[in-house]
């Protein structure tokens, strides 16, 4: 749970597809799934990354994503290379612990101009070059490893840490993997199920990697600082195998209507 407002709520993280269910296929009640949220002293969170497979999607979409998500308070999450940077903060003991959290929405704004239209194209212009960087640097990355699908586990764990520029980020994180400690460290826990969400996409899907498994891959770097998090099917099943703590983990359907929901 996280302090907003000098108020404590449960984070609740959901991915695009989630997102595509309540604005657009229809499967999810919205009224009812946004009151459980809020009932639960939740709130509904989400990343940059989810943002830009909207905002690159049908038009359509981004519309009701806009509309809909102006009614009800949101967060947008910190990208990838922020939280590594707050486990190194946190590693150096500098910080205690780590906020998730970029930006939060409320519906209570001062006036009128106070709309989550503005608000998400304000944190969207804040992490623009951000955000470039990123899908450049998951494009390098999901080509490489889609020319050399018979990589051993050392070596693919070696090269994500290479290709993603995880090592360079920071010398201690330098340390660490060169030491080949990083990835049973508890330290840096982002990276751990970044690696391990990858590992798991490159070992078993029989077929290319894409942008959409980065994205997912990226997304799960802040998996371990919030408390819920509601996706599509796979991803459900890789962070079970995961076996995270403190953690609970939904597929999207057991929100569909007529479905009792789970007890968070």
């Amino acid at each position: 749970m996280v302090k907003i407002n000098k108020n404590e709520y449960k984070l609740i993280l959901i991915d695009s597809n989630v997102i595509s269910e309540i604005i657009y296929n229809g499967n999810v009640d919205r009224p009812a799934f946004f009151n459980y949220v809020i009932e639960n002293q939740g709130v509904i969170c989400f990343t940059f990354y989810n943002v830009l497979e909207i905002k690159n999607g049908y038009e359509e979409r981004w519309d009701n994503f806009l509309e809909i998500f102006s009614l009800y308070p949101c967060a947008i999450l910190k990208p990838f290379w922020s939280i590594t940077f707050d486990e190194i903060e946190m590693f150096n003991n500098k910080t205690s612990n780590i906020y998730p959290i970029f930006n939060h929405f409320s519906i209570l704004g001062k006036d009128e101009s106070y709309h989550f239209k503005k608000w998400i194209e304000e944190v969207l212009e804040l992490a623009k070059s951000s955000l470039m960087y990123e899908q450049n640097l998951f494009r390098n990355t999901i080509e490489y490893f889609n020319s050399r699908r018979e990589l051993s586990e050392i070596r693919v764990r070696k090269e994500f840490y290479k290709k993603m520029k995880i090592d360079r980020l920071d010398s201690v994180l330098l340390r660490e993997i060169n030491a080949n400690r990083l990835h049973k460290s508890n330290d840096f826990q982002s990276i751990k199920i970044m690696y391990q969400s990858f590992f798991h996409r490159y070992k078993n899907l029989r077929r290319d990697l894409r942008i959409s498994d980065i994205n997912d891959i990226a997304i799960n770097a802040v998996v371990p600082y919030v408390d819920i998090i509601i996706t599509e099917k796979y991803q459900s099943q890789v962070l079970k195998e995961m076996k995270l703590q403190d953690i609970k983990s939904f597929r999207i359907s057991d929100f569909f209507t007529g479905k009792v929901y789970p007890i968070i």
